[in-house]
């Protein structure tokens, strides 16, 4: 019973440390440096349809200073094939 408590708690643990890297890391505008900045602006480049097996771009905006960025999203497989 308490081996079970403490891989709940490493369980959450890890849910709120990788959100917390995600919002500090990822929503950083490269160019004015300040965090919590960027923003989907719901463009996108490539096609998105549910049959596609293209990656397609998604456009990211900072509110600070107005940098744009296009992040790539891939496809995945799903391993079939």
């Amino acid at each position: 019973m308490e081996e079970k408590s403490v891989w709940q708690q490493v369980f959450i643990f890890l849910i709120l440390f990788s959100s917390l890297l995600y919002t500090i890391y990822f929503r950083k505008c490269p160019k004015c440096k300040r965090r919590w900045a960027m923003k989907k602006t719901g463009e996108i480049k490539g096609n998105t349809g549910f049959f596609s097996r293209e990656d397609y771009e998604v456009e990211y905006k900072c509110k600070h200073c107005g940098h744009r960025r296009w992040d790539t999203v891939r496809h995945d497989s799903g391993g079939h094939g």
